[in-house]
C-alpha cells in the first residue's frame, strides 16, 4: 500500500505544472484500489452485513477462478504495460 501511494505521489508531482495530468494519475489510482479498500470493514470490522457478503462473494468467486500462475503474469504484464507509457 505503501508503494503504491508512493509511485502515485511521484506520477502526481512529475506532472504537477499540469493539473489536470496530476489529478487523472491520482484518481486513477483511487479507483484501482477501490474495490479491494471495500472489503476492508468486511475483513477486520466484521461488518458482515448482506450487501458486504453479497460483494466479497461476488469478488472472491471471479477472482478465484484463475489460477495464482495467470494472476502473477498478468499482474506483472500490466505493470510493466503502465510503466512503459509512464515513463517513456
Amino acid at each position: 500500500g505503501f508503494l503504491a501511494v508512493a509511485l502515485t505521489l511521484f506520477f502526481m508531482f512529475k506532472n504537477l505544472p499540469n493539473l489536470n495530468q496530476a489529478f487523472l494519475y491520482g484518481l486513477s489510482s483511487f479507483m484501482a484500489v477501490l474495490p479491494d479498500a471495500i472489503e476492508i470493514p468486511y475483513y477486520f470490522l466484521s461488518w458482515k452485513n448482506k450487501w458486504m457478503k453479497k460483494y466479497v462473494y461476488f469478488e472472491h468467486k471471479y477472482q478465484a477462478n484463475g489460477g495464482i500462475f495467470w494472476g502473477i503474469v498478468t499482474q506483472l504484464l500490466t505493470i510493466l504495460a503502465c510503466l512503459k507509457v509512464l515513463l517513456f
